[in-house]
């Protein structure tokens, strides 16, 4: 399945279904909103492996000339990764 929209995303919409992996794999967004406005820019999240969403993204960079970004969520604020430290004792 795929939603395509002419508006940008809703913002609570995302983290849902990057929560959720079987709608991450089994749904394809596209944001069409910058189309829209004239920027050859088309906001995707699609995790699934399919064909048709794969040939479906060639021909709107072949036949439009669109640029596609991942539109994944940031990672929340205290999710930084621990930095390794090293302590030598002698």
């Amino acid at each position: 399945m795929a939603w395509v929209f002419q508006e940008p995303l809703p913002e609570n919409l995302v983290p849902i279904v990057v929560e959720d992996p079987r709608i991450l794999r089994s749904t394809a967004i596209y944001d069409l909103s910058e189309v829209y406005v004239g920027k050859p820019i088309c906001l995707r999240l699609n995790e699934t492996e399919s064909v048709v969403f794969r040939e479906f993204e060639e021909f709107l960079k072949t036949e439009y000339g669109l640029n596609f970004m991942e539109r994944l969520p940031p990672p929340p604020p205290g999710h930084l990764a621990p930095e390794k430290v090293s302590l030598n004792v002698s």
